[in-house]
This record gives structure tokens, sequence and C-alpha cells, in this order.
């Protein structure tokens, strides 16, 4: 007797502290400190692994894990809980997070595996929406789009108060979107902004909605709803985006004061990525066509120097040359031609460089620097007719280095490339007299 009262008052002790270290284990969970709960409960089922409150323990255990972003130590503990609990009334809720925690960690298809087992296996779950939202993701991950697009379909119209509702409306509007499929994409973001304002998804829905009217040449329609966007509680990313749109819908109506404005409010927004580069260059433009050199150069030569892997870089850095040239400075505009050149030299924007180059030499009387130069720059890549120009500014300054029979065969080689109506006419001219220089009458008449 006395030691069956030790037994039993020993039992007692142990699942007084097993349901002390559980508690205090919810403690920790409901204050925000997952790593410490998740330690307690890890700590909790090796010296309770049968107790009343393991499977709560187990459970919680992967629930911290999903909160830590921990996706492979939330999947054991989600997988186990499974595997050793199949009749809990928590087994949807497990295999959900287990669902979320494939996804999150790159692994879509096991996620559309156990996603489709709950949404077949509890078809009464409340969390059913849930699973048909993420089993869209996945899909979308596994770049299966028909799918995904069947699955968000599902949730908008059996489950339209669902909180992922808005979503998976506006991921369904980015995939036709993606597909080429601007009505379709456009009646969906309208679902969005229009039953759904409040949502989180509502400003990018009336983002791309508007980016989609401007690529069709709806800008009244573009303007309405971008001006929505920047006027609303939204992210600094999407309301740089729309300004940025704002200012190129502007600058295409010729409204460059309006248009600077915007651009400057992307700038102001954060100035070190895009579409901040973009819009410095736009406002390289403005001042340009107001012949403000300065100004332009200045805003040209932002772009190359803060940005000089952007593909705007080397453009960015020939108009800054090219304005130079315009306000009178040579000097300035050669030395940033060759930087053009020697920083980007696989740029189309390297042999228009040259090209500039060995013309601004052939004006100066350098026709020696100028025809070496132009020999460089014939060899950059770009278009048949901008090559033939290079060949008749090379013929030139041959021809002005005494050289006619080299001069002859570079504007020969030139009249083949397919050159502009003034390009070829100069030619025609160089190759008739030059043939006569060299004795080739037949050729010359």
């Amino acid at each position: 007797m006395i030691l069956l009262l030790c037994i039993l008052t020993g039992s007692a002790f142990a699942n007084a502290e097993a349901d002390k270290e559980f508690a205090y284990g919810v403690g920790l969970y409901r204050d925000g400190q997952f790593e410490r709960a998740a330690s307690r409960f890890s700590e909790y089922l090796t010296r309770w692994q049968d107790a009343d409150r393991a499977p709560q323990a187990l459970y919680l255990l992967g629930e911290c894990h999903f909160q830590l972003r921990a996706w492979q130590g939330c999947r054991n503990a989600m997988d186990s809980f499974i595997t050793k609990y199949p009749f809990s009334e928590l087994v949807d809720e497990a295999m959900l997070r287990l669902g979320q925690a494939s996804f999150e960690s790159g692994n879509s298809h096991d996620a559309l595996n156990t996603l489709s087992t709950l949404h077949s296996k509890y078809p009464n779950s409340p969390l059913v929406p849930d699973a048909v939202y993420w089993m869209g993701e996945s899909a979308l991950l596994e770049s299966d789009t028909s799918s995904a697009l069947k699955h968000y379909r599902n949730l908008v119209e059996r489950y339209p108060e669902h909180h992922y509702t808005p979503w998976a409306a506006y991921s369904t509007g980015f995939i036709h979107e993606q597909r080429g499929d601007s009505e379709s994409a456009l009646a969906a973001y309208y679902v969005v902004w229009t039953r759904y304002p409040d949502a989180e998804s509502t400003p990018s829905a009336l983002y791309r909605a508007g980016f989609l009217r401007h690529k069709t040449g709806d800008s009244p329609g573009a303007g309405e709803l971008l001006e929505k966007v920047v006027s609303s509680r939204v992210g600094d990313e999407i309301k740089r985006h729309a300004n940025f749109l704002l200012g190129e819908i502007n600058f295409e109506n010729n409204n460059g004061a309006e248009a600077r404005v915007y651009y400057l409010k992307v700038i102001a927004a954060d100035s070190t990525s895009d579409p901040a580069p973009q819009a410095m260059f736009a406002l390289g433009w403005i001042a340009s066509k107001e012949e403000l050199f300065s100004e332009a150069g200045r805003w040209f030569s932002l772009v190359a120097d803060r940005f000089p892997k952007n593909d705007l870089a080397p453009q960015a850095m020939y108009e800054a040359a090219s304005t130079m040239s315009k306000a009178g400075n040579d000097e300035g505009a050669l030395n940033l031609w060759r930087r053009v050149a020697n920083e980007w030299p696989l740029s189309p924007e390297a042999g228009m460089s040259l090209t500039e180059v060995g013309r601004e030499l052939y004006r100066l009387g350098d026709y020696k620097g100028s025809a070496k130069t132009l020999e460089v720059a014939v060899q950059a890549p770009m278009d048949k007719p901008s090559r033939a120009r290079v060949y008749r500014l090379l013929g030139a300054a041959l021809q002005s280095e005494g050289e006619d029979i080299q001069a002859l065969e570079v504007c020969k080689i030139g009249l083949g490339l397919d050159p502009l109506p003034e390009d070829e006419e100069e030619m025609l001219f160089s190759v008739g007299y030059l043939s006569h220089r060299t004795g080739e009458f037949n050729q010359a008449a």
C-alpha cells in the first residue's frame, strides 16, 4: 500500500511538472518568443513524449518553426504530428502548415500533394479555402498556370469573402497579363479594386491595370488609376513605379513640367534602385529638349556614374557627351565619348561614340586620328545604315589623308550596306570622284 502511494505521488508530481513546463512554453509562444518556446517544447517532448500534452507540444513546436521561417524544422514537426496523431482535431491545421512550409522552402510538388490531401480528405474543414489558395500558389511555382488559374477561380467563386481571395483575383490577372491577354487581366484586376477596395492587393491591381492601359495607349485611363495608387496607403516600391509611369505619360504627352514633378518624386523616394536611373535619364531628355544642356548633361552623367551596370548607362554617357558638344564643350564631349567606348565596348553606343570622336577629329583637321578611330568604330556592334555612315566618314578621312585607293574601297563597302539617302548620295559622289582620280574612268562615269 505504501509502495502504491509512492508510485501515485511520483506520477502526480511528474504530471504537474510536465503541465508546468508545457504552460511555460505556451506563454513564451503567446509572447512571440518563438525560439525560446521551440526549445521548451522540444525539451518537453524529449522528457514527456507520452504525456497528454505531447500532441499539442509537437504541433506548437512546428508552429514555432513556421513563425521563425525555419521551414525544414516546421516540415519535420508537422509531418511527425500527422503520422503520430492522424485523428487529432489539429491534423488539418498541421497539414496546412506542412503544405505552406513545403511551398516556402521551394518544394512546390510536395506542397501540392499535402494540400490536395487536405482538400479531399477534410472537405468540411474551415481551412479548405486556405488550402485552395496555396494549391494555386504551388501550381504557379510549378509553372502550371492552367492549374493555378483553376484553383484561384475556385477560391474567388466559392469563397468570395476569404482573406486570400483578393490575392487570388490579383494572381489571376497577373497570369493573364503574362500570357498577353490584357483584356482578361484587366477584368481580373477590376474585380480586386471594386470588390475589395481596402485589400492589401488593391494598390498592386490598380498599378498593373494602369500599366496595361498605358501599354495599350489609354493614357487618360492609365493616369486615373495610377493617381489612385500614389494617393493611397501603399508600399514605397509600388508608389515609386506608379509615379514613374505618371511621369512617362506626361512626357509622352509633351508635358515636360508635369513629368519632371513625377520623376523627381521617384528619385526623392529612393535614388539608388529602379526606376530611379530611368527617371534620371528621362529628366536628362526633358532638359535636353528645353536646350538646358548643362542640366541635361548632369542627369545623364548621374545615370552612368551611379549605375554603370544598368542597361541605360552607355546610352546616358553617350547623351551626356552629345549635350556637351551642343553646349560647345568639344573637349569634354570627346572625353565622354571615349569613356563610352572604353567602359562599355560591346554596347551599340560604343560604336556610335567612336563615330562621333572620328567625326569631331575630322572637323578639327586631325584626319589621321579620325581615320584610325573610325577603323575601330566600324568593327563595333551597329546596324547596317549606321555602319555605312562610318564607312562614309572613314572614306572622307582617308581621302583627306591622300589615301585615294583605300578611300575608294571603303566607300564601295559602305554603298553595299543599305545606307541612308544622304550617306548614299555622298558616297556615290566620292566613288565617282575617286574613280576618276585613280584612273577608273568607266566607273567614274
